[in-house]
């Protein structure tokens, strides 16, 4: 029993001592395990302590578990192959390349010290993490050369890069009138805003400068009138309504209409911003017409059919239709404003009697000065033929034209110009047509016609029998046609007398004049008295025979003093 008890002892000593061995082994393994992990953890921080930790990036390049020195080099060496690309508008592509403008990049220290920061301690937890170190570089390149390359680029093209536009009126159009066109924003870029884009990409090296940031950037240039624009569509406005007005000229069977089409080109923008007819064109529009229509004082010369049945030509003379051209645009300018439908008459500083070819019409006095011959037409039917004097050749010669009558005067006085060739002489009827050369009847004269004119002509006028004077003067008005010419073959020897009683008729004619005598018209009444008396003091003693109202005369003459 002792005995096996003590073998019982024995076998259970020996299987607790082999337990306690047993035992030791987990904490043997451990602490194996722990210096394995303690050797693997250590040396792994020993070598980040020159190398970066895992999962670590610096500036977008791999850097885990590489020196600085590596990641650094990596990062140059992208240099050579860096390009910026650029998308603008209308898909327009440009780019730049690191050679293009010399391109260089220094780190200096950041990337060691970049490095040196990390804690290599702590890289077991790196392994769970990622760390993104961006570093800023210094970077370089040849100011001058990236000029020139951005000033190269399409984006700058004037042919591909267009300014933009501002919104503006249209040309008129017949049927809608002046519109607003919109504008346009087109793909000009601001060259500073996107030279400093540029700028700010290659510092960074980024890879692109897409539409997106450009836009964003506000880069592009802007119109400076939109369509929208206040003062842009109150012109358009003012425009529409100048040209809603049709004006109309009517110069004989022609018709010149000014409608909306003439007339916006007529307008124009003033320094006020409003719209204004310009009158420098507006003119120059009257004096086409004018250039047209005159015909005072027209080159060449009229065609004219004499009463011998012979067309001549009549060169000279001041008749003819004469615009007031400064008046005309005038009143055509306000017109236009008025905005009104009208018909329009120029202004004239003379008129004449048709705007046809013939622009003396069928009214007027024919004078040939080769037969001494007058001819007084009324709406194409001769009412009068007569013999007269003119001017003395090669010294008081009547020239040839056409004419008009500048006015007409009873009772006229005639006046020389104080010379050796002075005179003073009575006309009842006096009616200029040519400066101081007028018609006028000569009492003084015995006869008219013939050759009389090449020895004792006249100063210049057209010196009438009475009668026929009177006659002409009862039917031309101020600005009737006098046409004055030569023509060769109708000369003549023959003569009209002028009797001793168709003399006396101007002291019939001025003693008839004289009316009542008053004191409420002494002035008047006087000047006729005098002229009266004067005209036939003037008459011959045979003459005065016929003067049949003379005592009227006598009788007036003394109502007048007894007013005085």
């Amino acid at each position: 029993m002792t005995i096996f008890m003590k073998g019982i002892d024995i076998g259970y000593y020996k299987m607790e001592k082999k337990r306690r061995k047993n035992n030791k082994l987990p904490w043997i393994i451990a602490g194996i395990a722990v210096l394995v992990i303690a050797a693997v953890y250590a040396g792994a921080a020993m070598h980040y302590q020159d190398h970066f930790l895992p999962h670590t990036t610096v500036n977008g390049a791999d850097a885990s578990g590489r020196t600085w020195s590596e990641v650094e080099e990596e990062l140059i060496s992208a240099m050579d192959t860096y390009v910026l690309n650029i998308t603008g508008r209308n898909d327009i592509k440009d780019s730049i390349a690191s050679d293009d403008i010399d391109m260089k990049m220094d780190f200096g220290s950041s990337v060691e010290d970049a490095q040196a920061a990390q804690n290599e301690w702590l890289w077991p937890a790196a392994l769970f993490r990622t760390d993104e170190i961006q570093l800023d570089s210094l970077i370089s390149y040849d100011e001058e050369k990236l000029s020139a390359k951005i000033k190269s680029m399409n984006c700058m093209d004037k042919k591909q890069a267009l300014a933009p536009e501002d919104a503006y009126i249209s040309d008129y159009d017949e049927k809608d009138g002046f519109t607003i066109v919109p504008e346009k924003e087109n793909n000009e870029l601001d060259t500073d805003i996107f030279s400093g884009m540029v700028a700010e990409a290659l510092t960074s090296m980024s890879p692109e400068i897409t539409l997106d940031m450009l836009e964003e950037k506000d880069a592009y240039k802007h119109p400076s009138v939109y369509k929208d624009d206040k003062t842009l569509n109150s012109q358009a406005d003012q425009m529409n309504k100048l040209t809603k007005v049709t004006l109309t000229y009517q110069f004989g069977d022609e018709t010149e209409k000014v409608t909306g089409k003439t007339i916006a080109e007529w307008l124009k923008v003033g320094d006020d911003n409003k719209v204004e007819v310009d009158a420098d064109l507006v003119r120059e529009y009257v004096n086409s017409l004018a250039r047209k229509y005159d015909t005072f004082n027209t080159a060449g010369s009229r065609e004219f059919k004499t009463s011998y049945g012979t067309t001549i030509n009549v060169t000279g003379g001041d008749y003819g239709w004469w615009m007031n051209r400064g008046d005309t645009t005038d009143e055509l300018i306000a017109a236009v404003e008025a905005g009104e439908d009208k018909e329009l008459e120029p202004v004239y500083y003379q008129t004449a009697a048709s705007y046809s070819d013939q622009d003396y019409g069928n009214t007027y006095v024919e004078i040939n000065m080769t037969a001494q011959h007058l001819f007084l037409y009324k709406d194409g039917e001769m009412i009068l033929e007569t013999d007269f004097v003119s001017g003395a050749p090669f010294h008081k010669e009547t020239p040839d034209g056409v004419y008009g009558i500048t006015y007409k005067e009873r009772a006229h006085t005639m006046r020389g110009d104080g010379g050796a060739d002075d005179y003073r002489v009575e006309t009842s009827y006096w009616m200029p047509f040519n400066g101081n050369i007028g018609m006028h009847d000569a009492t003084w004269r015995k006869s008219f016609g013939g050759s009389i004119y090449k020895t004792n002509g006249s100063h210049g006028c057209i010196n009438l029998p009475y009668y026929a004077t009177r006659t002409i003067y009862q039917t031309v008005d101020k600005g009737t046609p006098v046409i004055c010419y030569r023509l060769a073959g109708t000369e003549s020897s023959t003569t009209t007398a002028h009797s001793d009683r168709e003399i006396a008729e101007i002291g019939i004619e001025a003693i008839e004049r004289i009316g009542t005598v008053s004191s409420d018209n002494y002035a008047s009444v006087k000047k006729k008295i005098e002229w009266a008396r004067q005209v036939y003091t003037d008459l011959s003693t045979a003459q005065r025979q016929y003067v049949s109202n003379y005592q009227t005369l006598v009788d007036a003459e003394k109502a007048l003093k007894s007013l005085q």
